[in-house]
């Protein structure tokens, strides 16, 4: 055991030397103790330039201690939003983003779907080679894509001869069927739900195509508009 003597114990003991470590068993250490004022120390301590060095010590802590908060709240903020990316992606995929083409029955008869279940849709105002859905469309009806210079894996009875990809502004590559880019709808609350059919949103209609590349159409009188404008389907 040692001894180690602080600016207030040389205080304590004036009249000694400035003593730094004393072991016990030092017969100097027993003479010491016995000089120190226990009074006089606490008062030391207590006494206004104890309180003034707290102070001291703490405008210099703060700036640290800001510091270490922001970098704190940078570090939630990042994760925050890679948590929210990464929901994001999963849920894209469980609708069939960057997914096979496969089929589904439906009460429409038997569709285009992704492999787990969620139904494909047509655009009436896009073309063969271009599709006309972008920004808060393309969140309300992701694209159908796929990664890379992948072939879109195919089954459940699907023509692989319709099969066909465009390259969305940006260079995503979207699956096309029969000449229509597809997409699904986040509408659909989820496998073999079709919500989607017949409505009329961002400027045209929406539709299911069958596994034959053919649009299915809902009778005029089932259609439901959420806003104006429609076009022709191909």
């Amino acid at each position: 055991m040692w001894l180690v003597l602080g600016e207030s114990w040389q205080t304590a003991a004036a009249a000694k030397p400035p003593l730094k470590k004393l072991p016990v068993g030092d017969l100097r250490f027993w003479k010491f103790v016995a000089t120190i004022d226990i009074e006089k120390l606490r008062a030391d301590h207590t006494s206004e330039a104890w309180i003034a060095k707290g102070a001291s010590m703490f405008k210099k802590l703060l700036p640290l201690a800001g510091l270490m908060f922001i970098l704190a709240s940078c570090g939630s903020s990042t994760t925050a939003s890679s948590t929210t990316a990464t929901s994001q992606a999963q849920a894209n995929a469980s609708q069939g983003i960057v997914s096979s083409v496969s089929s589904m029955n439906s009460k429409y008869g038997k569709i285009l779907a992704s492999s787990s279940g969620y139904a494909y849709y047509m655009f009436e105002p896009d073309t063969p080679q271009k599709s006309a859905c972008y920004g808060a469309c393309a969140v309300t009806w992701p694209p159908v894509t796929i990664s890379g210079t992948a072939t879109p894996p195919i089954s459940g009875g699907i023509n692989k001869s319709l099969v066909g990809t465009i390259t969305r502004t940006g260079g995503a590559r979207q699956i096309t069927y029969n000449g229509h880019p597809l997409y699904t709808f986040k509408g659909d609350t989820g496998p073999g739900t079709t919500n989607g059919e017949g409505i009329n949103h961002f400027g045209g209609y929406w539709y299911l195509v069958s596994i034959s590349g053919k649009v299915v159409t809902s009778p005029a009188s089932t259609k439901t508009t959420s806003s104006t404008g429609s076009g022709g389907a191909y």
